[in-house]
């Protein structure tokens, strides 16, 4: 089976928190970034081709904030192996120039080696 991943997958240390800034509601943890999106695994199913604007918790402050603000829309999800949780692939939107550095770090510092 082809591969059609654009980007490479880079899993993460931390599993880190996100919440929709609209609801201010707790969507799950990212598990794993990449240059062009992210994966979150979260109790409920996460309607697809929506669009979002998250709120990220970070590790540590990066770039000078403890947090990243952004957007992104959600292509698909999946349940998990666990049963009681879902998986659920976003791509980012309008990245911004702070962003694009936030998820370099990441993946420098904050991702397992694979």
């Amino acid at each position: 089976m082809e591969n059609k991943r654009k980007y490479e997958r880079y899993y993460l240390s931390y599993y880190l928190k996100v919440i929709d800034r609209q609801t201010n509601i707790n969507i799950g943890h990212c598990v794993n970034v990449s240059d062009g999106g992210m994966m979150v695994i979260s109790e409920k199913p996460i309607k697809t081709k929506t669009i979002f604007q998250f709120k990220m918790f970070l590790p540590e402050e990066i770039e000078g904030s403890r947090y990243v603000n952004f957007i992104a829309i959600s292509k698909w999800c999946k349940n998990d192996e666990n049963p009681d949780f879902y998986n659920s692939g976003f791509e980012y939107h309008n990245i911004t120039p702070e962003m694009i550095q936030i998820i370099k770090r990441l993946i420098n510092n904050f991702c397992l080696d694979e």
